[in-house]
């Protein structure tokens, strides 16, 4: 027996039609103070009304009490990875787009935004 071979967006709303109101997904963002320079990954989980595919763009803009640093593309760091995992939580885990600031200074002001708005945890590399 042959299955047609789905196309990724079929996929996709196969799955926003199987979530009912949102899912919990983990997300991973990489931080670099530079180009060549990891500074620091950024872990946690959030809550999404549908579940983003590879390429689609996830806005870390906050209204809250605090402005986010100013960062490549005004918050939107793209989905560059997905991974389902069975019986475990959460379900989905996103690994996002590097991002990439100046300077050491800049990117521990973006780590700190996303501890503080997010509740997210960081790991920060020790620097040589």
């Amino acid at each position: 027996m042959f299955r047609k071979k789905s196309k990724p967006l079929e996929h996709c709303l196969f799955l926003v039609r199987l979530l009912e109101n949102s899912m919990k997904v983990g997300v991973n963002i990489p931080v670099f103070s530079s180009p060549a320079t990891a500074y620091a990954s950024i872990w946690g989980e959030l809550e999404l009304p549908v579940l983003p595919c590879v390429d689609d763009e996830v806005s870390f803009v906050f209204s809250g009490k605090e402005s986010m640093p100013e960062i490549p593309r005004f918050g939107v760091i793209s989905v560059v990875g997905r991974r389902f995992s069975v019986g475990s939580s959460p379900l989905c885990f996103l690994e996002l787009s590097d991002v990439v600031m100046d300077d050491a200074d800049s990117a521990e002001a973006m780590c700190s935004y996303f501890e503080r708005q997010f509740g997210f945890i960081v790991d920060r590399y020790l620097a040589d």
